[in-house]
């Protein structure tokens, strides 16, 4: 109508990234910007899973947890809100829970810190969606200094 087509039925029912492409047989065809294609949040996985490290010091690189589709697709547009628990101990400020939003379906924890020596495992989980438990990785007290005694001579 007008000389605009609308099409207000397209569905496509694969994740992944598409183009669309217009034509009429005449006129010189146009082709859409790529679009991405997400599937329904289902599942949360670790994409980087917690590191061995020091006590008193943040887990680097930073853990970071995907909201995934049923395929283990990351699902770009959701936003929601991760929480992280430290199975067997606390983290620095006392909790065994950090919490922070998802950006673009994933949740970055940038200042994991544990005090205390030991084996560990993270679980995520948001409440709505299949929970994820980490690899185990351990903290370990690293010597801060030696000091050097002199005794009196007689």
């Amino acid at each position: 109508m007008n000389g605009i087509a609308t099409f207000n039925n397209l569905i496509i029912n694969a994740v992944g990234n598409y183009t669309l492409t217009a034509s009429d047989g005449t006129l010189t065809g146009a082709t859409s910007q790529s679009f991405p294609v997400f599937g329904v949040a289902a599942k949360l996985g670790f994409m980087q899973q917690p590191t061995n490290t020091a006590t008193g010091v943040a887990i680097s690189p930073a853990v970071t947890v995907a909201v995934q589709d049923a395929n283990g697709s990351t699902v770009g547009t959701n936003n929601s809100t991760v929480t992280l628990t430290l199975g067997g101990g606390t983290f620095a400020g006392g909790s065994n829970t950090a919490s922070v939003a998802a950006v673009n379906g994933i949740a970055t924890f940038s200042n994991l810190i544990i005090n205390a020596a030991g084996n560990y495992t993270l679980t995520a989980g948001n409440g709505a969606l299949t929970g994820a438990v980490s690899q185990s990785f351990t903290i370990s007290v690293v010597a801060a200094k030696l000091a050097r005694i002199f005794h009196p001579s007689s």
